[in-house]
């Protein structure tokens, strides 16, 4: 934002040209014993990582306008050898309530041996991060937890989840990566880059909560 560039093309700049690193050679040890191999068998490749933000800026329409009290944010992660990509779309009410009509995400998982459970990790995926930043909490009093059960726990329901998430899965040569947790870590930040696109407030602290309370005014300001 400070460079005044379009994020999308930010990320495809930061990735720069194709290429493989092995990470070993900078000195990280091996990666995590689930990947089973040295950073030589699972290097992180930027082809990759561009062609999953490619796809989700297209496939989510990108750039078109917005009403306003609209945004999207995007973000991108390689996690589990899996390389995602979401664009999520909030809407910010006059009471600085957020929800999410729609969601767009580009996965390459490498082998895909079930794309309907790959589908239905992502759509998951969208309303945890939804849950994590937007309202679940847990706070301290005398040296307890507050809350106690989901009266007072806040997650997302159905009536807030979105009506529409996109999943697109990309055909991949890769070695076959997670589907699991991949899409939670990069929603959560395309949901707040939205929020900021919306609004023009950063939230810094999580979750979001009421946060957002007269944001009108204070955009003004």
């Amino acid at each position: 934002h400070s460079a005044g560039k379009d994020p999308a093309q930010f990320w495809l700049d930061l990735l720069g040209p194709d290429r493989k690193v092995d990470l070993s050679k900078n000195g990280l040890a091996a990666p995590a014993s689930n990947y089973d191999g040295s950073w030589d068998d699972h290097p992180l490749d930027s082809t990759r990582a561009k062609q999953v933000l490619r796809v989700v800026t297209e496939k989510s329409g990108w750039g078109a306008p917005l009403p306003q009290g609209r945004g999207r944010g995007i973000a991108m992660m390689r996690s589990f050898l899996s390389y995602v990509a979401w664009v999520v779309e909030v809407e910010v009410s006059d009471e600085g309530v957020v929800s999410v009509p729609r969601a767009t995400v580009a996965i390459d998982a490498g082998y895909v041996a079930n794309p309907d459970r790959t589908r239905a990790q992502m759509e998951g995926a969208l309303v945890m991060a939804m849950s994590n930043v937007l309202y679940s909490e847990v706070s301290f009093a005398k040296g307890r937890v507050v809350q106690s059960n989901y009266h007072d726990y806040n997650v997302a329901r159905l009536a807030g989840s979105p009506r529409e998430v996109d999943v697109h899965i990309i055909p991949s040569e890769g070695l076959p990566g997670g589907v699991g947790e991949p899409g939670v870590p990069p929603a959560g930040p395309a949901i707040m880059n939205a929020i900021f696109a919306a609004t023009g407030v950063r939230v810094r602290t999580l979750p979001v909560g009421g946060q957002l309370a007269g944001w009108r005014e204070r955009k003004k300001a």
